[in-house]
């Protein structure tokens, strides 16, 4: 699926190509997630959001209750809702901001991890009218995913959000952090990016 965007102009621009095109503020990377260190895979096995077998009411908007499913069925236990969570990013007018909680969420987020608890966490992949319609809370969060490691300092994921396993749970799947303070990366062989914008508690 090719996620894009309107600009203002009202062409449409990939992504890819958009997400070269946003504007951050200046944000103070001085805090211990840039430091952790890796952290192997925590055992959890993938579940794709398309899998009627398994997700209840499996499809496009399906890839929280995927996760949920990814978690509890290896006997992890995620907190449910978007209030149990850090928002860590907002999207407006093409201008990502990095919010207040991004620390304190992250520090969760890697704690957890080294405690060997895999983390949901959502992120903002469209850009194209998904604010009016949002039911996430944040207008930009549109997306979740489960962090499982960390490999040279980027974290890695499963996605849920493909009928292919073997890209759903590549080991090529890796958010890293880029020079604004977004945490940013793709699943493999997809073109769109993936920006971290909120991260969920567990019990």
């Amino acid at each position: 699926m090719d996620w894009s965007f309107s600009k203002s102009n009202g062409s449409n621009l990939s992504f890819d190509d958009s997400w070269k095109r946003l504007s951050f503020p200046t944000f103070n990377n001085k805090n211990n997630n840039n430091n952790i260190k890796d952290v192997e895979n925590i055992p959890i096995g993938w579940i794709g959001q398309y899998d009627a077998s398994q997700v209840p009411r499996a499809g496009d908007e399906a890839c929280k209750r995927a996760c949920y499913l990814m978690m509890e069925t290896a006997g992890f236990k995620p907190q449910r809702g978007m209030v149990n969570g850090y928002y860590i990013a907002r999207e407006n007018s093409e201008v990502i901001s990095v919010l207040p909680d991004s620390n304190k969420g992250l520090e969760y987020l890697n704690r957890q991890l080294i405690a060997g608890t895999p983390v949901i966490v959502g992120v903002a992949r469209d850009k194209n009218g998904y604010r009016t319609r949002n039911q996430n809370g944040d207008g930009t969060t549109d997306h979740f995913i489960i962090i499982y490691g960390v490999h040279k300092g980027a974290y890695r994921f499963l996605d849920p959000g493909t009928q292919n396993q073997s890209t759903g749970s590549s080991q090529n799947n890796l958010l890293k952090l880029q020079p604004n303070g977004i945490y940013a990366g793709n699943r493999a062989g997809q073109r769109y990016n993936l920006m971290m914008s909120w991260i969920g508690k567990n019990y």
